[in-house]
């Protein structure tokens, strides 16, 4: 019978060097177990301690996974774009999207695009869907090349741009504003079948420009603007001409050669981030310069806009169309400037509201000019208003008018309405002419105004109200439109004549002559109280209106005294003293009739 001896293991494990051999190779995987036991347990550990190691670091290396992968595309997605945006599939889709970024809509027939070779663009139009359906982009470009390649552009070495032939759309819309602006505001341009009367005329202006923008220099060459109104065109001139420089570097290295200053940039610091047209960036200069035109805008490009760094400044040389559009739009009493005299050069200066364009509000400002002036609708009948039966020094009937204006200021406001500041006119000479003032609201869009015609001190004396203070005005309504203004000159002889009945008086007390020192406030406050007492008894409070001052303080036809006073040099004993009795008796009984009601209700002294 066989038996079976369990293995001495033991006794074999230390027997020999087979069994040492084995002990230490089972000592060996001893050990490492219970290290691997051992740090298992400690890992368990500190999971139980709160630790979410493992899957913090699984989380991690999936996320660097996932945005190496994601550069890996990107990065091959930028390499191949070039290439993309060369096939029609590739362009067709790209302005597809960026289309719905842009207001109107850009088309381009073709591209070729490659990171080294230059940029070839070829037909590419700007303009809204009803334009290119009635086949007449606003904007046209038949060519943009570069002369460098797009990684050449990347890396920032110079390059220059070529923009030849363009072609651009200045017709007007039907509310006077130019389609091009229209469709840049979003809005949806008038079809061509829709333009302007055909007086407008359809007039051809040539331009080309300059830029340079940081690395790049870009020219446009051989452009055309079309479909201009007669009057723009004869006010912008022929050879039209823009100079753009964008970055300060570049404005100190060239703007010698433009004859731009830059010495601002260094002396001026950024302005803060725009709330309404975001944070500056380069300061940027744009020159525009025709045969009737000089204009500068120094500033910081924005992401939306420009912040200026001064007002722009531009000069205009006259013309019958400037007058037209110009000078009438402002204020009715310069609706027949026939020249500009000395040099004939209207100087124009331009301030945004908070410095910022684009602007909802501006405040134009024309330096004073010396003028040759007819009889317009208006200022024929202030002229008739005031007149002696000899003309009273201002001229014949027919003739042109020798005229001096103080500063005009007007604000124009996003929705084309004006506001013109207070406007003063001497029409006849600096020593016996005849003063106006002007000021209100002009809509040119609808042919309205609502403005007020001013007869001054100077002026009032010629209707024997002598010694008035400098502040007094006579202000008369005007409304209607433009060209045909309605002036209530019945309420104006009225005034007069009871002005007359209450002013007298207080000559009569000596003031003058009695008490020097109080005539002043004493002849303000009868002129004041009587103009008060009219407006009431009319139950009329619009007469009330308060007088702006003149815009520059002192007008060009007056001159400080070392007393710190104004003194006009129109002179008081100018042609027309006692023309009220003429004036009474052209309007007949119905003035005198007024004059006396009204002077029984003003007994103010």
């Amino acid at each position: 019978m066989l038996t079976f001896r369990r293995f001495p293991y033991n006794d074999f494990r230390n027997a020999g060097p087979l069994g040492k051999s084995i002990d230490a190779k089972g000592s060996s995987r001893t050990r490492k177990r219970k290290r691997w036991t051992s740090s298992a347990s400690a890992s368990l550990g500190e999971q139980s301690r709160g630790g979410d190691a493992p899957k913090v670091q699984r989380l991690a290396w999936g996320l660097a996974k996932f945005a190496g992968a994601s550069a890996l595309v990107l990065a091959a997605f930028v390499v191949a774009l070039p290439s993309i945006l060369s096939t029609k599939a590739g362009l067709r889709s790209t302005l597809a999207i960026v289309n719905r970024f842009v207001p109107g809509e850009i088309a381009i027939r073709q591209a070729s695009l490659g990171w080294r070779k230059p940029v070839n663009i070829e037909n590419l139009q700007w303009g809204d869907r009803a334009s290119e359906a009635a086949g007449s982009a606003l904007v046209e470009v038949p060519s943009i090349r570069s002369s460098a390649s797009l990684w050449d552009i990347a890396k920032g070495h110079e390059y220059e741009v070529l923009i030849s032939n363009p072609c651009v759309d200045g017709s007007l819309a039907d509310d006077g504003t130019f389609r091009l602006q229209q469709v840049a505001q979003g809005k949806c341009a008038s079809s061509a079948q829709a333009l302007g009367k055909a007086e407008d005329g359809d007039e051809v202006v040539r331009f080309a420009a300059e830029g340079k923008f940081l690395s790049g220099h870009i020219f446009v060459s051989d452009g055309v603007i079309h479909g201009l109104p007669s009057a723009a065109k004869e006010v912008v001139g022929n050879d039209l001409h823009l100079t753009a420089i964008v970055g300060a570097k570049q404005l100190k290295t060239d703007g010698a050669e433009y004859n731009i200053e830059a010495e601002w940039v260094d002396h001026t610091p950024k302005p803060p981030k725009s709330r309404n047209i975001g944070r500056p960036l380069e300061p940027t200069v744009v020159k525009v310069a025709s045969e009737h035109i000089n204009a500068q805008l120094n500033g910081w490009r924005t992401t939306d806009g420009i912040i200026l760094h001064e007002p722009i400044t531009a000069s205009f040389a006259y013309t019958p169309a400037l007058a037209k559009y110009g000078f009438a739009k402002v204020a009715p009493l310069l609706a027949n400037v026939a020249a500009v005299e000395e040099g004939g050069l209207v100087s124009v200066t331009v301030t945004p509201e908070r410095m910022e364009l684009p602007s909802e509000r501006m405040a134009v400002r024309v330096e004073p000019l010396k003028l040759k002036i007819g009889r317009g609708p208006l200022l024929g009948k202030a002229i008739e208003f005031l007149a002696s039966q000899g003309g009273g020094g201002v001229g014949q009937r027919g003739s042109l008018l020798q005229a001096q204006t103080s500063a005009i200021q007007v604000d124009v406001l996003d929705s084309g309405s004006l506001e013109t500041q207070r406007l003063d006119l001497l029409v006849g000479g600096s020593t016996r002419g005849l003063h106006l003032a002007t000021w209100g609201k002009v809509d040119p869009k609808n042919d309205q105004i609502s403005m007020w015609l001013g007869f001054p001190a100077a002026s009032l004396s010629r209707l024997g109200l002598k010694g008035l203070p400098r502040e007094a005005m006579l202000p008369i309504a005007v409304q209607g439109s433009l060209h045909q203004p309605r002036v209530k000159w019945l309420d104006g002889y009225r005034k007069v004549a009871a002005l007359a009945t209450v002013y007298k008086p207080a000559a009569a007390e000596g003031s003058a002559e009695t008490q020097p020192a109080a005539a002043p406030s004493l002849r303000r406050s009868v002129f004041q109280e009587a103009l008060q007492s009219m407006a009431a008894s009319e139950g009329a409070l619009a007469e009330e209106v308060e007088v702006p001052p003149p815009i520059d303080g002192v007008l060009p036809w007056e001159t400080v005294q070392e007393d710190g006073s104004i003194v006009s040099t129109v002179s008081e004993d100018a042609d027309g003293d006692g023309i009220l009795s003429a004036v009474v008796g052209t309007l007949g009984h119905l003035v005198r009739k007024a004059a006396v009601a009204l002077g029984r209700i003003l007994h103010i002294l």
